[in-house]
């Protein structure tokens, strides 16, 4: 009895440890932000060239698992020529997941105590909203709904601006800036005169549409409509044309092709009969295996956040049911 009673003790034990350990780490960070800095460089289109500088510290890899990938939000989908400028980024694209980000694929994996750096620049479309003979940007960057930010700035060029909320001015840039807890963001509002600008098109004012999964859906079909039409086309232009005209004395891309899709009727290049056809391989082709929102006084938000390497499937691709429920 008392055997059973010791044992049954250290089992609290342990499930009582596990617990409390459990309900330990939900109340702390995964990560930190130490620095967080957007430099914004306005083109004469109206577009945004935005650079960033972010300094992660990991803290904690055992709950999520290592840092392996990290989001960053931004405005809209209006974003191109995404560059990475720090060694250690291995992938970086456009990402929709109610919102849009920029997703950042690492080197390696990232453990409790260490810190990276990284950097990235692109090109932000669809950010300024006319009234007027006035164009004004509305930017709210921040918004990490579970990462604190030790320092956040942004630095705005001030060539050209009438008017902004801006807080302090370093060279020839205005700037923000403020520690951030979770969900907080900086609040910047600049104003130009649209006569600082080439002409500015009415329809690319500001939104805050991203990429659902029906998008993706939809640009799918289009891409495999389109290579199935090129693929049946070449087919039967192929199809259609004589093995002879193929092979009078011409021996390149056409005559490899024809011969590994059709069955000849034995020709040599040199119009010679063959004493037997031949048979050739059918196949004919060999392959391979932060949050955004929108405010009411139209301004733009961006958010961001991470995951280990127990995250799967990031990329969502759709599944059989989406692209029915998309479809209907």
């Amino acid at each position: 009895m008392r055997k059973i009673i010791t044992f049954l003790t250290l089992l609290l034990v342990i499930i009582s440890s596990s617990f409390l350990n459990v309900k330990a780490k939900s109340n702390g960070y995964l990560d930190r932000i130490d620095y967080y800095e957007i430099t914004i460089d306005p083109n004469k289109d109206g577009t945004l060239d935005m650079e960033f500088n972010i300094i992660w510290t990991v803290l904690d890899s055992t709950t999520d698992g290592p840092l392996t990938w990290v989001k960053i939000g931004i405005p809209n989908k209006y974003a191109s020529n995404i560059q990475a400028t720090t060694s250690n980024i291995s992938k970086i694209s456009y990402y929709s997941d109610s919102g849009s980000y920029i997703k950042i694929d690492l080197n390696r994996e990232y453990f409790a105590g260490e810190t990276l750096e990284i950097g990235f620049t692109y090109i932000q479309a669809r950010m300024y909203m006319l009234k007027g003979s006035d164009c004004y940007y509305n930017y709210k960057p921040g918004w990490f709904d579970e990462i604190p930010v030790t320092s956040a700035v942004v630095k705005w060029n001030k060539s050209g601006i009438i008017d902004s909320n801006y807080m302090t001015l370093e060279g020839d840039y205005y700037i923000w800036s403020n520690a951030l807890n979770p969900r907080e963001t900086l609040d910047i509002n600049i104003k130009y005169d649209q006569s600082y600008f080439r002409v500015l098109n009415p329809d690319l004012q500001y939104t805050d549409a991203y990429l659902t999964t029906k998008d993706i859906v939809a640009i799918i079909i289009i891409v495999c409509v389109f290579a199935v039409s090129i693929t049946v086309l070449i087919i039967s232009i192929v199809s259609q044309q004589d093995p002879y005209l193929h092979e009078r004395g011409f021996v390149g891309r056409s005559y490899y092709f024809h011969r590994r899709r059709y069955y000849h009727a034995g020709y040599y290049s040199t119009g010679r009969k063959i004493r037997k056809p031949v048979t050739v391989n059918s196949s004919g082709f060999r392959g391979s295996n932060g949050s955004s929102c929108a405010c009411a006084c139209a301004c733009a938000c961006a958010g961001g956040g991470r995951a280990g390497c127990s995250m799967k499937d990031f990329y969502k691709h759709p599944k059989l049911e989406q692209i029915k429920k998309a479809l209907k």
